[in-house]
């Protein structure tokens, strides 16, 4: 895993995207920054998705309990 923060950036800028789609498919997000000051700035976030069509577990029950065999984790 590789987490990268954005710098704030020297004006207000931002952005907004959404979409809708089949299924009841849902989806609106955005950003915003700026400065807050002469040494200090913002980045703040958010996104709301929703998804109203089907989704089917197909996996039987007990399915997928099935414990993978390690041997660095076998006990002596």
């Amino acid at each position: 895993v590789n987490y990268v923060t954005k710098d704030p950036t020297a004006t207000l800028e931002g952005q907004v995207n959404t979409r809708v789609g089949t299924y009841d498919d849902y989806n609106v997000g955005g950003w915003a920054s700026g400065p807050l000051g002469d040494t200090l700035g913002f980045l703040v976030s958010a996104n709301w998705n929703q998804y109203g069509g089907p989704w089917h577990n197909n996996l039987q029950e007990n399915q997928a309990t099935v414990q993978p065999q390690l041997p660095f984790l076998t006990e002596p």
